[in-house]
Order: C-alpha cells, then sequence, then structure tokens
C-alpha cells in the first residue's frame, strides 16, 4: 500500500461556508478533528461533526461544506488490487482510535528515526485496517437502526415504547437513543411522532373519519393529545386543518 503524504503533513483549518469539491483518483480520508458541515460521498449525503471521518473510494466525486470553522487531517492512499476494500461513508471514531493513528503517523513522518519509511507503511496499514473495522461496525449498527425505522414505518399505529425499540437492538435506551439520532438526525421519538402525524395529515385530507377515529388510527393515546400535537405541528388543530382544505 502507497501512502501519499503531500496532504497530510499539517493540520488544515477551513473557515464557516467553505466548500471543495474533487474526484479522486486513490482513496481519501478526511478526519474532522473539529466543527462541522455536510459532505456528499457519491450520490449519499451526510453530516458530518467532530470526531468523524470520511473515506472517498477512488473515482468517487465528493463535495463538502462547512458550516462552522474545521480543523481536519488528510490522508491519501493508493491500496494494492489483493488489499480488502473500504466501503464510502462517514464513519464515527467513537474510541478515538483512527485519531490516534493519525497522530502516530505524523510523528514517525516528521521523525529522522532509523527505518522511517518501514514504520510509515506499517503503522500506515494499521490505519487502514482500523479504518476497515471501524467502518464494519458502523455498518452494522446502521443495518440495525435501519431495521428499526421500516418497523417505526410499519407499525407506528401501535403503542411503541422507545424502551421495547431499544431492546429489539441488544442496546441500552441511551446508546440507542445516540445511535438513532446519529443516524437519522432526530430521536426516536420525534421519527415516531413525525410518523404519526404525517398519517393523521393524511388521513384528514383522504378520509371522512373523524377526529377520534384518526387519532386511534395513528397511534395517539387520545383525541385530545392528538388534537394539541397536530396543532403544535400544523399551526392548527386537525378540525381547522381540514376546514381549510374543503374551502380552500
Amino acid at each position: 500500500m502507497k501512502v501519499i503524504f503531500s496532504e497530510f503533513l499539517n493540520l488544515i483549518i477551513r473557515a464557516n461556508h467553505f466548500n471543495r469539491s474533487t474526484m479522486l483518483k486513490s482513496y481519501k480520508i478526511i478526519y474532522y478533528k473539529s466543527g462541522s458541515g455536510q459532505a456528499m460521498i457519491g450520490s449519499s449525503v451526510f453530516r458530518f461533526t467532530e470526531g468523524m471521518f470520511a473515506v472517498v473510494a477512488p473515482n468517487e466525486i465528493f463535495e463538502d461544506i462547512v458550516t462552522s470553522q474545521t480543523e481536519e487531517v488528510i490522508c491519501e492512499f493508493i491500496a494494492d488490487a489483493d488489499i480488502k476494500k473500504i466501503h464510502s461513508g462517514l464513519y464515527c471514531d467513537n474510541d478515538k482510535s483512527i485519531e490516534k493513528q493519525f497522530e502516530k503517523i505524523q510523528r514517525e513522518y516528521r521523525s529522522e528515526e532509523s527505518y522511517r519509511d518501514e514504520f510509515l507503511d506499517l503503522f500506515s496499514t494499521e490505519l487502514y485496517y482500523l479504518i476497515i473495522r471501524n467502518s464494519y461496525k458502523y455498518l452494522e449498527k446502521n443495518n440495525t437502526i435501519q431495521d428499526i425505522v421500516r418497523y417505526i414505518d410499519e407499525y407506528f399505529y401501535d403503542d411503541i415504547k422507545i424502551e421495547s425499540l431499544a431492546k429489539k437492538t441488544g442496546y441500552t435506551c441511551r446508546h440507542f437513543r445516540s445511535l438513532f439520532t446519529e443516524k437519522m438526525g432526530i430521536p426516536p421519538s420525534e421519527y415516531l411522532l413525525n410518523k404519526r402525524l404525517e398519517s393523521s395529515r393524511n388521513l384528514l385530507l383522504a378520509t371522512s373519519q373523524n377526529i377520534v377515529e384518526i387519532s386511534q388510527s395513528c397511534g395517539f393515546s387520545s383525541a385530545s393529545q392528538f388534537a394539541m400535537l397536530f396543532k403544535r405541528y400544523a399551526g392548527m388543530t386537525p378540525s381547522e386543518f381540514r376546514n381549510s382544505i374543503v374551502t380552500a
């Protein structure tokens, strides 16, 4: 494996709303030490924050836009044909192992010790496999969360408790909420509520069911709870919303 160190020497600091776009001929790892923004890898769009890193495979279109001052470290490398491939995407460095390995390589690069190149090759290979391990763990978690999303989408009308969803994943409630929010951008309770409100809106538009029937169909505990939450969502009560459509 050949590592290209041209962009690996220094920490890069980018200002607010700075963006870049490129197509790469080699692997590129962008580690976000601080800041936040949005990254597009291929056709997928991700939000990044401190402690996350982007993996961009050869011939992938990559674009990122920072929304706050961002510190990042970049490593570009060419992998041998027989080495295990890394999946492009945005991943979390929860245990800081990737960041520590970056720092280890940087120290060695700046040193003048004997066998420097050999150690750089060794440390870079370690980095490569740490990224693979980290990305596989992350993909596994994402698949688990995606299963929960599909479950909510199908059974939102049931009496779903966040504790029962967490139990399905095998995670604690706190860890489950964190993983779900990381994946979907909102907590599971908010995702469930939005699903119920979206369904109730459709029923108000397309059926003649009364408010009590709709509240029961969509999983609300009572018609009064439904009316309160719908007003917060739409700015008007369910009855007002339905009447506004009829008179429009």
